[in-house]
């Protein structure tokens, strides 16, 4: 990506202040979570920042610390999902379980409820390898199908991810589609 993917610029907001801007839309207490030394932007006041645990990358990480911190339920949202509405967050929060959404039978767990009863199938997977998807499966997650979803918008377009320059880009036309945003 040419620089950290929380500090990438969609329509003038860096990716990871587009999360927390939607957690507090939602309602939501926020934290964020980030390896140690990772670049950032400044985060809001009240805002937590937490540290993932020190080992080979893995989304697994930033679950664990946010679980560990918060000691309760936590819904995650990755930075580089930036189109998802802070009413799905708010649905999410008010769920009970561990609770990650299906799109093209492919399950979302970086914007997922993640009960603190995951973490040994979190943990698992940190120490032998595997997915995310793995780990929720293996703590009894329940799925959310796209029905469902669209309820709050089409799927396809508020799930869709920045992994790449080209994703960038996608995600700016489907903003200024969806929202009128003129890219710069």
């Amino acid at each position: 990506m040419g620089a950290p993917k929380a500090t990438l610029e969609l329509a003038g907001r860096e990716l990871a202040l587009r999360a927390v801007d939607a957690a507090v839309a939602a309602g939501l207490a926020v934290g964020v979570v980030a390896p140690s030394g990772a670049a950032l932007p400044e985060l809001p006041p009240g805002v937590a920042l937490w540290h993932e645990p020190a080992g080979e990358p893995h989304p697994a990480r930033g679950l664990v610390a946010a679980l560990e911190a918060w000691g309760g339920p936590v819904v995650a949202l990755a930075c580089d999902l930036p189109l998802v509405p802070p009413a799905l967050l708010a649905w999410l929060a008010a769920c009970e379980g561990t609770v990650v959404p299906r799109i093209g039978g492919v399950a979302q767990p970086l914007v997922a409820r993640w009960e603190a009863s995951a973490l040994p199938a979190l943990l698992c997977v940190l120490e032998r390898g595997g997915s995310l998807r793995s780990a929720a499966v293996a703590a009894g997650a329940n799925s959310i199908g796209e029905e469902e979803l669209r309820r709050f918008g089409e799927p396809e377009v508020f799930l869709a991810d920045v992994d790449t320059p080209a994703d960038l880009a996608r995600v700016e036309a489907l903003l200024a589609d969806a929202w009128g945003f003129t890219p710069g």
